[in-house]
């Protein structure tokens, strides 16, 4: 699978917010980079939208969000994460996009709010 550096590579986008590289429609891993070289998002893409799991790291270690988008929509459960690396936000998603439940917690991981089943 091919993949690109988001930043500094020959990239784009369209009318359709699809992702462009070097002007076609990009399939494969897009990543970014903070100034340790480390990686801090991973993207999948197929014909320049989103598809697949996409992540994203503090500082390229601890996790700070994971999500599945297919078909241009969050589906299943998407997570955020403090700084410290507790569990900060967890949604879940229907097959068609909608969300049907969120839980929230603070720094501690105490629960500080959310909608349950929506």
């Amino acid at each position: 699978m091919e993949r690109i550096d988001i930043q500094t590579d020959e990239v784009a986008w369209d009318d359709d917010q699809r992702l462009l590289h070097r002007g076609e429609l990009f399939t494969g891993e897009a990543v970014t980079y903070n100034w340790l070289d480390e990686v801090t998002s991973l993207a999948t893409y197929v014909d320049g939208f989103r598809d697949g799991v996409q992540r994203e790291w503090y500082d390229g270690e601890e996790p700070k969000s994971e999500m599945t988008v297919h078909n241009g929509r969050v589906v299943g459960t998407a997570r955020e994460w403090h700084p410290n690396g507790q569990l900060a936000k967890e949604q879940r998603f229907g097959e068609d996009g909608l969300l049907t439940s969120e839980t929230l917690w603070d720094e501690d991981g105490q629960p500080i709010g959310g909608h349950g089943k929506l």
